[in-house]
């Protein structure tokens, strides 16, 4: 493998290896702010709740109170499940068709930790401790963040084909400046392949004498005075011992 080739090659992975780490970074930072927005959501409609709760309370606690709101001013999300609990754990305020309940063990450790979040796969749940005159409570919501999936799904796939035309480009860009770099050593080659025992006289081209390719013919340039220093010497020699 030629030495212009190895350079390309090692160029491009340098480049792959911080684009891979960008993009990691990228696509971290927009899942760990969708998760964060999502929580949020689910934060301002348990609160909402909350405080439907009171006027429920009021209004002789007809769960049709929550429901009547929730399709007036929330958007349903996907998924979306909203439990009250009282102090006995037992449901209250809201009554729907969706016969599944959250777990004890999540209902005690809300009321123990006063708030309440976790994400399992692409299902979010969140929940507090809410201290009311009415009594304590545990409000509970999950929900299901498609649209939040569907960006990072998109943004993904854009990370990767632009990451994928990038090397691309990466590649054939650092080659053509490769082979501009190694120009004058091709050049430098050529002029020392016209050099042989009959034209001993011809020299590198020194350029600005300030690079190391000029370090480099100017270094040649000596070696060859001496190397035709030392044939004429071999030739004076030889005519000399002749006579």
């Amino acid at each position: 493998m030629k030495i212009k080739t190895k350079l390309t090659l090692l160029f491009t992975l340098v480049i792959a290896i911080l684009l891979l780490i960008l993009n990691f970074y990228i696509y971290s930072l927009s899942k760990s702010y969708a998760s964060s927005d999502f929580f949020k959501r689910l934060h301002d409609r348990v609160y909402a709740t909350a405080n439907i709760f009171l006027e429920a309370d009021e209004a002789g606690k007809d769960p049709k109170v929550f429901k009547v709101f929730q399709e007036k001013y929330l958007e349903k999300l996907p998924g979306e499940t909203i439990r009250v609990y009282d102090s006995l754990n037992q449901p209250a305020f809201i009554s729907d068709s969706i016969s599944r309940a959250f777990p004890i063990s999540v209902i005690e450790k809300t009321r123990k930790e006063i708030t309440y979040q976790t994400k399992e796969n692409n299902k979010y749940t969140y929940g507090i401790y809410y201290l009311d005159n009415q009594g304590n409570f545990v409000i509970l919501v999950t929900a299901v963040d498609e649209i939040g999936d569907e960006k990072l799904y998109h943004l993904r796939n854009t990370l990767i084909i632009g990451f994928v035309f990038s090397i691309i480009f990466v590649f054939f860009i650092g080659r053509f400046f490769i082979k501009q770099v190694f120009t004058p050593l091709r050049e430098m080659n050529k002029q020392i392949n016209k050099i042989s025992e009959t034209n001993m006289n011809l020299k590198l081209d020194e350029g600005n004498k300030k690079d190391e390719l000029a370090e480099l013919a100017m270094t040649f340039n000596r070696m060859l005075a001496r190397i035709k220093n030392a044939f004429e010497l071999q030739q004076n020699f030889v005519t000399n011992a002749s006579h």
